[in-house]
């Protein structure tokens, strides 16, 4: 007897061509979809305690129910052939589909699009900066001088020096073009990004909320706080766990179901900000700031930060203060010139999230007692 089977999925909704995969006897149904890219949620972490990750066996030897399959799905269920794709190891050659139940996929969790400033109530500053500058390639070769040092002296208040070196890439023909003319863009101080002509009028920023379940992203115009586009869904994790401990349980001491996570939620991100830069009309190069909040456990599975310990008493954060970083590190490849901003996590699963509440509603300024209730999952 082979010690591998072939198990083939069939779509009932049409969101997937059908897929035939070998596997080895010893994996589960689940392990098999996952093997051919096929999402089945599985919102209980794999623990046969829901019923998010159902299966029909349509052809095939259906294995004997567990305990689980019965609690879960019932008797007349299981006797139709149904089974718990985490609990659920084939016997031979089958055909499976996938039947789970109603996700909130397409839920529509955003819906405003006006400007969220107030004139008299906020002043908006993002540290994302733009200035035009003209400055002259060098033409005398006596005249010991650089490029760089040619923008760098058209700049008065500059804070720091550095140059990126993805900025030094573009800077010769940018230099030579447009008789000199060119935007530089600073965060802090600090140069980030360099343009032919100018570009002053284009500065845009994100704000991303990275919840357990869901995942909401947002594009601003820097400049008047103009909310442009948005978009939100399920967040793309969920298929491993739908509430946040079977999150940890999933990537707890193990690295490769952490990647797992993390490549979820970067590419979730790198196709809401695609998504809504084109709807706006908006160049992703001119996205320079993304300020992204979460619990502390997505704050930590977004930057690749082991989950493990978050886990267990007494539940503290690697890390908790606010962290900045240039996007291509992460890599959000959808944004290669932003800036990455996390606020900070307060303690425990008590993170990003709420300080941003804390931030938006102001209660900390309050004189009065007051109570800031987030009900997640």
């Amino acid at each position: 007897m082979s010690d591998r089977i072939s198990v083939t999925f069939v779509s009932t909704s049409g969101k997937h061509a059908d897929k035939t995969v070998q596997i080895p006897r010893d994996l589960t149904i689940l392990d098999a979809a996952r093997y051919a890219g096929i999402n089945i949620e599985a919102t209980c972490g794999v623990r046969g305690r829901c019923r998010s990750c159902r299966v029909k066996i349509l052809k095939g030897a259906i294995p004997p129910p567990s305990v689980q399959d019965t609690v879960q799905l019932g008797h007349d269920e299981v006797l139709e052939g149904f089974r718990l794709s985490c609990q659920t190891r084939m016997l031979d050659d089958s055909t499976v589909a996938p039947m789970p139940p109603k996700t909130e996929e397409g839920h529509k969790i955003l819906e405003a699009h006006d400007s969220m400033m107030d004139a008299d109530e906020f002043h908006l500053d993002s540290g994302i900066t733009k200035i035009t500058v003209t400055a002259k390639a060098p033409v005398e070769e006596h005249h010991q001088t650089s490029d760089v040092e040619e923008i760098l002296v058209t700049i008065s208040d500059l804070a720091h020096h550095n140059v990126p070196i993805q900025c030094m890439r573009k800077i010769p023909p940018i230099l030579r073009k447009e008789n000199g003319k060119l935007t530089v863009t600073r965060f802090n101080g600090r140069i980030i990004d360099v343009e032919a002509g100018d570009t002053t009028n284009k500065l845009y920023g994100f704000a991303f909320d990275i919840g357990t379940t869901s995942l909401v992203g947002t594009l601003l115009d820097l400049r008047t706080g103009e909310q442009l586009a948005s978009a939100g869904g399920v967040n793309a994790q969920a298929v491993y766990g739908g509430d946040l401990m079977s999150r940890i349980a999933y990537a707890q001491f193990d690295e490769k179901k952490l990647t797992t996570l993390r490549a979820k939620v970067i590419n979730q991100v790198n196709q809401y900000i695609r998504e809504c830069c084109e709807e706006a009309g908006v160049d992703s190069e001119h996205v320079y700031k993304i300020v992204i909040v979460g619990n502390s456990c997505m704050h930590h599975i977004f930057l690749g930060i082991d989950v493990s310990y978050l886990g267990l008493a007494p539940y503290a954060p690697v890390v908790r203060e606010n962290l900045v970083f240039p996007a291509s590190d992460l890599p959000l490849k959808a944004a290669p010139n932003a800036q990455v901003c996390m606020l900070p996590i307060i303690a425990g699963f008590v993170g990003a999230d709420t300080v941003a509440c804390i931030l938006a509603t102001r209660i900390h300024e309050s004189e009065e007692i007051r109570a800031l209730v987030d009900i997640g999952t």
